[in-house]
């Protein structure tokens, strides 16, 4: 006996191919939160209030391993980065003495700015580096966070030493 192939029973099968596809498509995109019990931050950062809540984050998990996956949109960026050419760090501005005219960035000089650094405190790892995207800086992987408590040029540091992921799983347990 010929079993005859319906529209019913193609339709069947594309959605039983596109559940197995949304199935590997969802492991493969949580392949970077295998870390557990990090605490973690993604967004994207710019000057003043849009980077508040990144630098809190990094504030309250000070000698703690987080995540991060951050787009870095503003303020100044290391122009002359490593051997291979990645920045090692990046500021926003946090606050201003002098007003900032409408459409203007603003810079140390000029407002009388200051505001926070971050700086990578050691070599990148394959799963955590400060790289170049398109034109604006990235932060991605685990990191160990240190806050530093001299404030330089009115400008405070946080420390971030890149970590591979199993160093960073065995670090957070």
């Amino acid at each position: 006996m010929q079993k005859k192939v319906t529209l019913a029973s193609i339709a069947a099968v594309v959605g039983i191919v596109g559940g197995l596809i949304g199935i590997a498509t969802g492991a493969i995109s949580i392949k970077d939160d295998l870390g557990g019990g990090i605490p973690s931050y993604e967004g994207d950062v710019g000057n003043f209030a849009a980077s508040r809540s990144l630098l809190t984050f990094l504030r309250e998990h000070d000698g703690d391993v987080v995540r991060l996956k951050v787009g870095w949109m503003a303020g100044e960026v290391d122009p002359e980065g490593d051997r291979h050419g990645n920045p090692q760090w990046g500021s926003v501005y946090e606050r201003c003495t002098r007003p900032v005219p409408s459409g203007e960035q603003p810079n140390l000089v000029d407002h009388k700015c200051s505001g926070t650094t971050v700086i990578l405190t050691g070599p990148a790892t394959p799963d955590s580096q400060m790289y170049l995207n398109h034109g604006g800086l990235r932060i991605h992987g685990y990191f160990v966070v240190r806050l530093d408590d001299e404030v330089r040029m009115d400008f405070e540091h946080i420390g971030l030493r890149p970590m591979a992921l199993e160093d960073a799983r065995a670090a957070a347990s």
